[in-house]
């Protein structure tokens, strides 16, 4: 009966079994970062833009008195807001994995 291989023996087998994933041609990898840099840099934008622009209505609505009209306490507004924004920025996540890899 044979007996079990260490399990140091059985990894330095495996890492030896491994074989490299060969990574994109140069050529290729430098077109698809262009193409996507093209299509998601401006959306990425915009929906910056637009997020400002938003954050900077909702302080001056405040002021104008939504709060009062409403009948809104400072922390019942806050959490309203809180609550606005978290499906807003959800959907940018993925595009912020992918432009942190770059």
């Amino acid at each position: 009966m044979e007996s079990p291989e260490s399990p140091e023996k059985e990894l330095e087998l495996a890492q030896r079994q491994l074989t490299r994933v060969e990574t994109f041609p140069k050529e290729l990898e430098k077109r698809v970062r262009r193409k996507l840099d093209w299509n998601i840099i401006p959306l990425i934008t915009v929906l910056y833009m637009l997020s400002v622009l938003d954050r900077s209505n909702i302080g001056n609505a405040r002021i104008a008195g939504m709060s009062t009209d409403l009948d809104l306490t400072s922390d019942q507004y806050d959490w309203l807001l809180t609550i606005f924004y978290i499906p807003c920025t959800y959907p940018l996540l993925p595009f912020v994995s992918l432009l942190s890899d770059t």
